[in-house]
């Protein structure tokens, strides 16, 4: 109330002194403005110093491949409930463009680690089996991208998995494989999610699924 008999004062000079005149919309508008104002001073802002704010990666967009290469990008769901695994993989050539995709639903022990190694090694099988010779693996499982690479030592289930995906590695002329951000998975990531709500498998070659439609119009 006093802000608002404070700038009906105000107008009042203004008109008298300035021969200015503020309209009655304007005006509120104003005595709106002046609260929220009076407001930040009574609770201001608490401004946190430089050097203790948190650190956050720059969210990372998806690489297309050199030329001659194929890249395949993989992930996997867990329904732990049902115990199935969705799996998703989707293969983009150096210009970006599909030439396939394969979604999975599997029944298997839903321990996110063995579901991540199986997902990855049906995406080498499919680059396998469609021909391809040059690859890029991509997955943002941290854990079985180093495994795949020979880094320390692996046992149980997701050990063997990863064996049989080393062998069919060896079989194309040049492979790398490496750890992608969550952000640049995306794709993989829904497919495999959509994948749990399918009966068994489904590859489809140079289509595109439309749950995936827009997302690759801006490419991740």
């Amino acid at each position: 109330m006093a802000v608002v008999t404070w700038r009906l004062w105000k107008r009042r000079n203004e008109v008298i002194f300035q021969n200015e005149f503020t309209s009655p919309l304007s005006l509120m508008k104003q005595v709106n403005q002046k609260l929220q104002d009076l407001k930040l001073l009574q609770h201001p802002t608490q401004i946190i110093p430089a050097m203790q704010e948190e650190r956050v990666e720059p969210l990372q967009v998806w690489k297309a491949p050199p030329y001659g290469y194929y890249k395949i990008n993989w992930d996997a769901a867990v329904d732990h409930k049902n115990q199935r695994v969705g799996i998703g993989v989707i293969i983009r050539d150096s210009d970006g463009q599909v030439i396939g995709t394969m979604r999975k639903n599997k029944f298997l022990n839903p321990d996110p680690h063995l579901a991540e190694a199986c997902a990855a090694l049906h995406a080498v099988l499919l680059g396998s089996n469609i021909g391809l010779r040059n690859i890029f693996l991509e997955g943002d499982a941290l854990n079985v991208v180093n495994a795949i690479n020979g880094v320390g030592e692996h046992w149980g289930q997701a050990g063997m998995v990863i064996v049989d995906i080393q062998e069919i590695l060896n079989c194309f002329n040049s492979w790398f494989v490496a750890y992608s951000q969550r952000s640049t998975n995306q794709v993989a990531h829904v497919l495999a999610r959509n994948a749990l709500s399918i009966e068994g498998e489904l590859i489809e070659l140079e289509e595109i699924p439309s749950c995936i439609i827009s997302m690759l119009q801006n490419p991740f």
